[in-house]
């Protein structure tokens, strides 16, 4: 008679370590899927705002390829302008060999 209930008894402690073992199981799968989550949400705002600055990119991109172009018109229109007034001075200086004389003594 003493066997039956010992055995239901090893039954019964089997059954609750069971049911512990599994409800600890369950306890780290809830706290793995909420760190998974919480990796997710920060992985999709990375992602979007990767795309964001993607999208921002060519817009950008193509300002600064006009602001290029625009500063080499400028700065050919400068050399232009330059190297006609070292012609203009040029030319006085080699009319005028006196005012080769003043400028340098200056």
């Amino acid at each position: 008679m003493n066997a039956a209930p010992q055995q239901e008894n090893s039954q019964k402690d089997q059954q609750i370590r069971f049911a512990r073992e599994l409800q600890q199981a369950i306890e780290e799968m809830h706290r793995t899927t909420n760190h998974l989550e919480q990796e997710l949400v920060h992985l999709t705002k990375e992602s979007d705002d990767i795309e964001q600055h993607l999208r921002e990119l060519p817009v950008r991109r193509d300002q600064v390829n006009h602001e290029i172009h625009d500063k080499r018109h400028q700065k050919e229109m400068i050399l232009q302008d330059l190297r006609a007034k070292e012609s203009q001075y040029m030319k006085l200086l080699e009319a005028q060999p006196t005012l080769v004389h003043v400028l340098r003594g200056r």
